[in-house]
């Protein structure tokens, strides 16, 4: 849909709390995305990069490096935007767009790294711009739900990122702006199997 966009470097600091020991880096920007037409395949990518460390061979990481990956689907198969509070565990590289929620979840974690982030409707922007950033309320932040996927196994090497995104916060996005979300789909109650009462 555009050019990739970076978020503003932060610094790490040491936390350590009842719920996570570890360092934590608060980055808040949001970034809209307006006008898009709802499509299940539509995901968010984001990759972490860190300076400082050790890489595998001892030395010290002195500049920007990609560490990890992580995706997360925008819609779910009935075109709602999956809003919510999600926490997303950190790949391992290559990053590979293509994978499904499913075959994600086959990559290795870079060691207990997590992104917790909020994906909202436009509707509940203003409100949202509100709400307190603070790790020590992380209990709120769920995994995000398993997404139907393709069942074939791609064969194709995966194809990696741009290691460094450009500075800029535009996406280049077509406008779609004759789209209202529907209402949500009402549950089905379950259906007997023939020869059960």
């Amino acid at each position: 849909m555009g050019q990739p966009s970076s978020l503003p470097d932060a610094l790490c600091e040491v936390w350590n709390s009842s719920q996570h020991q570890g360092n934590v880096a608060m980055l808040r920007a949001k970034q809209p995305i307006p006008r898009v037409r709802p499509s299940s395949s539509i995901s968010l990518v984001m990759e972490l990069q860190a300076a400082g460390g050790f890489n595998p061979y001892g030395q010290e990481i002195q500049h920007m490096a990609s560490s990890g990956w992580t995706k997360v689907d925008v819609f779910d198969q009935h075109n709602q935007v999956l809003s919510g509070r999600w926490k997303l565990p950190v790949r391992a590289l290559p990053v590979q767009p293509g994978l499904s929620t499913g075959q994600l979840n086959t990559v290795p974690q870079v060691g207990k790294a997590e992104i917790y982030l909020r994906v909202v409707n436009a509707r509940d922007a203003d409100l949202q711009s509100m709400a307190e950033i603070d790790p020590r309320k992380s209990s709120p932040y769920l995994y995000p739900p398993l997404m139907p996927g393709p069942t074939a196994v791609a064969t194709d090497p995966p194809v990696a990122l741009p290691a460094q995104p450009p500075s800029s916060f535009h996406l280049a996005l077509s406008p779609y702006t004759d789209y209202i979300d529907p209402p949500p789909i009402p549950e089905l109650p379950n259906q007997p199997k023939p020869g059960q009462r």
